[in-house]
């Protein structure tokens, strides 16, 4: 089975044509791969980044929910205060209107907050 010169050069230049063809997909091939390999790093980077600014805006809002937190009990224990104040305010003056009425004449009954 012997091939003819003709069929040869028609079989070498087949081959070349799919050699050519293999070349070019292999090509394109790389391409795409650096191009993922490009996609993937950059999503590696945003991935970070997004991170990173997930973490900060989570100190943040800590932060501010302690400080909302201190600004709650700081308002507390001012009311606090203030009731105390008035409280003792309350008592003086209970103690004071006692003093100035004449026994067994008028019979006062404070209610606080009436």
């Amino acid at each position: 089975m012997s091939m003819t010169t003709r069929q040869l050069n028609e079989l070498h230049s087949k081959e070349s044509d799919h050699n050519v063809g293999l070349e070019k997909e292999l090509t394109q091939l790389r391409t795409r791969c650096k191009q993922l390999e490009e996609v993937e790093a950059a999503l590696r980077a945003s991935e970070e980044q997004l991170r990173v600014e997930k973490e900060t805006e989570v100190e943040n809002l800590e932060k501010h929910l302690d400080s909302l937190r201190k600004r709650q009990e700081q308002t507390q224990n001012q009311q606090l205060k203030q009731l105390e104040e008035e409280n003792r305010y309350c008592h003086t003056c209970n103690d004071a209107i006692l003093l100035h009425v004449p026994a067994g004449l008028i019979f006062l009954s404070i209610v606080p907050g009436a």
